[in-house]
């Protein structure tokens, strides 16, 4: 008998932790991880007079749509010579990425180090380099968080009830109370923060559904450097039963990792 009830316990708790994996209908959630730089790395990253290299970038997408604008090498030294021999898939095909599903792009650059004749004076000095990957992403709560309004006199209590998200580049949340009066002025906070390895890089975009239960938010907003953005909105006094709220925050997002290569000087 105790063990069959032990066994009952464990699958009550495995059941739950795939309970709490799951959104809407059941679909599992995507790791929260963006758009992810596996490697960035040189076949060599000490060089002497005129010798190559191979800079290599590789990327896995977790995001269901992307947009990529930009994957380039910048801020190089002033010594090094590099040339982009493109990405593969490219920048404009890299897909969205679907449960199970998680494309992958590389990029790579051919680096050449310098005639002897021009580094006379050091016998050794380390350049940097730098990757700028820039691109579009967007976060919404794949679980809705369901607020119910009712009659002011149906109502007994209310409770706090919350969602937060994330996708490893940005964090967010709504937290108001339900139920709810549909008869008298009623509020959600939003909360956004950038909690991933990059920075956000212009305004960012939002969007509500249902609309007409949103009420005097905001359409976009710039967030200031290192802060959490917050916002309290209204909730439409017209909205009645059970509403389903979702929450989509839209940025740019920029990650600049750095690369050092050492110049040896034969003399």
């Amino acid at each position: 008998m105790e063990t069959k009830l032990a066994l009952l316990l464990l699958f009550v708790v495995i059941s739950s932790g795939c309970v709490d994996q799951l959104g809407n209908g059941g679909e599992e959630q995507m790791p929260n991880r963006g758009l992810e730089i596996q490697d960035f790395s040189i076949t060599d990253n000490t060089l002497r007079p005129q010798q190559n290299a191979i800079i290599r970038a590789s990327f896995k997408n977790y995001h269901r749509y992307i947009d990529v604008n930009e994957v380039s090498i910048f801020n190089e030294g002033p010594h090094l010579d590099v040339q982009s021999r493109g990405c593969t898939p490219s920048t404009e095909d890299l897909e969205g990425a679907r449960q199970g599903l998680y494309p992958e792009m590389e990029c790579v650059w051919e680096v050449t180090a310098p005639e002897e004749s021009e580094i006379d004076g050091f016998r050794e000095r380390t350049e940097p380099v730098k990757l700028r990957l820039s691109y579009n992403g967007s976060l919404t709560n794949q679980r809705a968080l369901a607020v119910s309004f009712q009659d002011i006199a149906d109502i007994e209590n209310t409770t706090v009830t919350s969602r937060s998200f994330s996708n490893g580049e940005i964090s967010a949340s709504m937290t108001t109370e339900s139920p709810v009066a549909f008869t008298s002025g009623n509020s959600v906070e939003l909360t956004v923060q950038n909690d991933g390895n990059g920075r956000i890089e212009g305004p960012y975009r939002f969007e509500y559904t249902p609309g007409n239960v949103f009420e005097n938010c905001p359409s976009q907003e710039a967030p200031l450097v290192g802060s959490e953005w917050r916002q309290i909105c209204d909730l439409s006094a017209e909205s009645t039963g059970t509403r389903n709220l979702f929450f989509t925050t839209y940025y740019k997002y920029v990650k600049e990792p750095n690369l050092d290569i050492t110049i040896v000087n034969r003399g």
